[in-house]
């Protein structure tokens, strides 16, 4: 799924200076944002009480492994993977766009959404 997700994000990104490294970042925030999404409702239903500094080092601890395993999954092995979406028919081209750009939205969206409504008053 994220190998299509990369493809598509590529794709957009085709008129930038490294639109394969760019792709690889937006791809991670866009993960790293759900992984916060989730967090955030455990977080208010569980009622956790974490301390700034905690919270930062908790998400570089996730935020750049995500990011290794991202590079290796996705961006060394590009080459390959861009060639078989290549030969992807119009219609299912048409269809990935508006899931890809679905899945961008809700992301974002859901994740501030999440914060504004679900963190706990100190």
């Amino acid at each position: 799924m994220f190998k299509k997700l990369y493809y598509r994000m590529y794709i957009s990104l085709k008129n930038t200076d490294m639109p394969a490294f760019n792709a690889l970042l937006f791809i991670s925030a866009l993960q790293f944002l759900n992984i916060g999404t989730v967090v955030c409702i455990i977080n208010y239903f569980l009622r956790i009480d974490v301390d700034s500094k905690t919270a930062s080092y908790l998400a570089l601890a996730v935020g750049f492994p995500l990011l290794g395993l991202n590079y290796i999954l996705l961006y060394s092995k590009r080459d390959r993977d861009f060639k078989e979406f290549e030969k992807m028919e119009a219609k299912k081209e048409t269809k990935g766009k508006i899931y890809f750009w679905i899945y961008v939205i809700l992301s974002i969206t859901i994740f501030f959404v999440a914060v504004a409504n679900l963190t706990l008053p100190k």
